[in-house]
C-alpha cells in the first residue's frame, strides 16, 4: 500500500486498541514540559494483544502446516523461548512499577554512531536527575557484567528532546538465571555502580506478592 494510504487504516486500529504507537520514552510528551515541542518522528507501531502476537509468530506464518494430517507442534516449540522474550520484557517493566516509583517509564531505541540501538527498560523522573535502565534476557547463566558495560555505554548517549542530560542511575537486569548475581559493578575508570539482578525465582516472589496485595 502507497504510505499516504495508510494513516487512516492505522489510526482505526489504533483506536480498536489491536496496535499501538509508541516512541522513545525520552522523546514522549512530557505533561511538565509545556515550553518544547517534542520530538515525535521516531515512532513504531506494535501490535497489542498478546493473542494477536501469538497468531501472526506462530499460525499464520505456519498456516501450511495446518493443512497436513498429521500437525506436530515441533515449530511453536522451536520458537516459543523467541516469542516469551518478549512477553518477559513486558512483565519486567510492570514489576518495576512495583518495586519503585517513577515517573516515567517505557523503552528507548536510537541511532548511536549510525546503529540503531535498543533498550528494554529506561525510566526518568520529571522534576530530578533520577533514572533507572535496564536490560531483559530470556536466557540462563546470564553474565551481568557484560550487559552492564553495554548498559553504561548507552547511558552515555541516551538524549531528551535531542540534548544530553546527566542522569544518576539504577540498574536493573531480569533473567531466566544468572552465573553469579551481583550488587555492584565497577567499570574500567574504577567508579562503582549499584546493581539489581533479579532472576526468575525473584520474579515468582513478587508476582506473588502483588497478587495478594491486589
Amino acid at each position: 500500500m502507497k504510505t499516504t494510504s495508510l494513516s487512516n487504516y492505522l489510526n482505526k486500529l489504533c483506536d480498536s486498541e489491536l496496535i499501538e504507537k509508541r516512541y522513545p520514552i525520552t522523546d514522549e510528551v512530557r505533561t511538565s514540559d509545556t515550553t518544547h515541542a517534542p520530538n515525535l518522528k521516531n515512532g513504531k507501531y506494535f501490535l497489542k494483544e498478546q493473542f494477536l502476537i501469538f497468531y501472526y509468530h506462530f499460525i499464520d506464518a505456519h498456516r501450511s502446516k495446518f493443512f497436513r494430517k498429521k500437525l506436530t507442534t515441533d515449530f511453536i516449540k522451536s520458537g516459543y523461548s523467541h516469542y516469551l522474550g518478549m512477553v518477559f520484557e513486558k512483565v519486567s517493566q510492570e514489576l518495576i512499577e512495583d518495586l519503585i516509583e517513577i515517573d516515567n517509564l517505557g523503552y528507548w531505541w536510537g541511532k548511536i554512531s549510525g546503529i540503531e540501538r535498543e533498550i528494554d527498560i529506561y525510566g526518568f523522573n520529571d522534576n530530578d536527575d533520577f533514572a533507572i535502565i535496564g536490560e531483559c534476557k530470556w536466557s540462563d547463566n546470564v553474565n551481568p557484567n557484560t550487559l552492564m558495560v553495554k548498559l553504561i555505554e548507552l547511558e552515555d548517549n541516551i538524549t531528551f528532546r535531542r540534548k544530553k542530560i546527566k542522569k544518576k542511575y539504577s540498574y536493573y537486569i531480569f533473567a531466566l538465571s544468572f552465573e553469579k548475581k551481583i550488587s555492584q559493578f565497577r567499570n574500567e575508570a574504577n567508579e562503582t555502580r549499584n546493581v539489581n539482578c533479579y532472576d526468575l525465582n525473584d520474579l515468582t516472589e513478587l508476582l506473588k506478592t502483588k497478587l495478594k496485595n491486589e
